[in-house]
């Protein structure tokens, strides 16, 4: 009978990676040692007790609750399936599961060993990583043929094509050199297109990154449900928002679109996290508008202590202190500029593109949007975006839970060469902000130091 098997995506197939030598004598997984020639008096004993206490559960409890007897043993002390009753009841229990390979999928599966790693924790990862059905298929095979310290330890490149015998002979061999890590670093602030946009630049990331870029601005319902944060993400919408964090991630060449989006997730969920979503909801209805006006701040101010000062100030427009509920703001005209400019290019022209460019208007309620792309053309659309801009700082997520308002700021202008803004209630001081504007200061030359004569 052949048994159905599963075939689940490995993450990563990584369980870390981690470089060894062979693995020292696995002697003491589930109390087994190889077998000496000749048996001890107190070795025959036991197995004599042993088959007494088999064939008398076979008689009293019938063959299928000795089956799970055996099972149960074989569990308990890997050992016993040295004897001929348990490891032929396991055998014909685990049936097609130790000679059929688990999957269809030929991408390479890295699995590591540590030192120290017991038969046991290898079955189980290897289970864990999609490569067999049930730990017990690896440890039948390597308990019976007794190769248990001859297992080593590393990096192994392994398939779901591979037959579980052939996944024990191969981590009988030596490893295979640990993978060279491709540096990747991500600023904050990013689009998600600029993310794919840098991506392809990475010559030695083997990542197809139009796949990447498709998982994320479609992500499928199984990795949305892997992710409690994601429970804030409307229906349909892109995992714009929760992507990339300053962060300078090592990743194996060979990573997967799934894998390198988790990874982003991982670390904004570590970053972030469910307290801050909390914090915000406690303040706000939703999440996610909270993220919207965050990225918004993001790419007004670098300047962490101003933050809660611009998002004061879209709030107070929001709330309709210029009369309308207009937010009047810049990036997100030029996200909707940038995104039809987008639309135009070959995905693969896209590290030529120049985000965040908007020239030649002098009236921003002039720039022509598409019709789906209204929502961001926020000189004529009241409120918030459709969806965040950029994947902000949790410094600027924070400053949009809580913005200042107090001040009832209107407008801010940042002078020429200066990072900070100079905030107006009115029109007419945002103008005489303007008219008065210095320069910021050119910094001096660091002086060039003598190097002292040596003696």
């Amino acid at each position: 009978m052949t048994l159905p098997s599963r075939s689940p995506a490995p993450r990563d197939g990584m369980r870390g990676i981690r470089q060894g030598s062979v693995a020292r004598a696995e002697t003491t997984v589930a109390g087994y040692r190889p077998r000496r020639t000749g048996t001890s008096g107190r070795a025959l004993i036991f197995l004599l007790v042993l088959v007494i206490i088999v064939v008398g559960a076979g008689v009293l409890i019938g063959i299928p609750a000795f089956r799970g007897f055996a099972r149960g043993l074989a569990n308990d002390n890997a050992s016993a399936l040295n004897y001929p009753f348990v490891g032929d009841s396991v055998r014909g229990q685990l049936g097609d599961e130790l000679v059929n390979p688990m999957g269809v999928s030929d991408a390479v599966v890295q699995f590591s060993i540590a030192t120290g790693d017991t038969t046991k924790q290898i079955a189980g990862g290897l289970a864990d990583a999609g490569l067999i059905k049930e730990p017990m298929v690896f440890i039948y095979l390597v308990v019976t043929e007794g190769v248990s310290t001859q297992i080593k330890t590393g990096t192994f490149n392994l398939r779901q094509t591979m037959t579980p015998q052939q996944i024990v002979d191969r981590l009988q061999l030596a490893p295979d050199p640990a993978p060279v890590g491709v540096a990747v670093s991500l600023r904050q602030g990013l689009r998600i297109e600029q993310i794919a946009a840098y991506l392809q630049t990475l010559t030695t990331l083997n990542m197809n990154v139009k796949d990447w870029y498709d998982l994320v601005t479609n992500p499928p319902a199984s990795l949305i449900a892997d992710y409690p944060v994601l429970s804030n993400l409307p229906a349909g919408k892109s995992l714009e928002g929760f992507l990339g964090l300053g962060v300078v991630f090592t990743v194996p060449p060979n990573i997967t679109p799934d894998a390198f989006t988790r990874m982003l997730l991982d670390e904004w969920a570590k970053d972030v996290g469910q307290s801050v979503i909390d914090q915000a909801t406690a303040k706000h209805e939703k999440f996610y508008d909270v993220l919207k006006l965050a990225s918004i701040v993001e790419k007004e101010t670098p300047v962490d202590s101003e933050k809660v000062k611009v998002a004061g100030v879209y709030t107070n427009r929001l709330n309709g202190v210029l009369g309308n509920h207009l937010m009047n703001s810049e990036p997100t005209v030029i996200y909707a500029n940038d995104t039809m400019k987008l639309r135009d290019m070959a995905f693969t022209d896209w590290p030529n593109f120049a985000f965040w460019g908007l020239t030649g208007y002098s009236d921003l309620s002039q720039v022509q949007v598409s019709q789906d792309l209204l929502g961001y053309q926020s000189w004529l659309t009241e409120g918030l975006p459709t969806t965040p801009i950029d994947s902000p700082s949790k410094s600027s997520i924070l400053a949009a839970i809580s913005p200042d308002t107090k001040g009832g700021y209107a407008y801010f202008y940042a002078c020429p060469g200066w990072n900070t803004h100079v905030f107006a209630k009115t029109l007419a001081e945002q103008s005489h902000n303007i008219a008065n504007c210095k320069p910021a200061p050119t910094p001096k030359p660091t002086p060039k130091v003598k190097p002292t004569p040596t003696p």
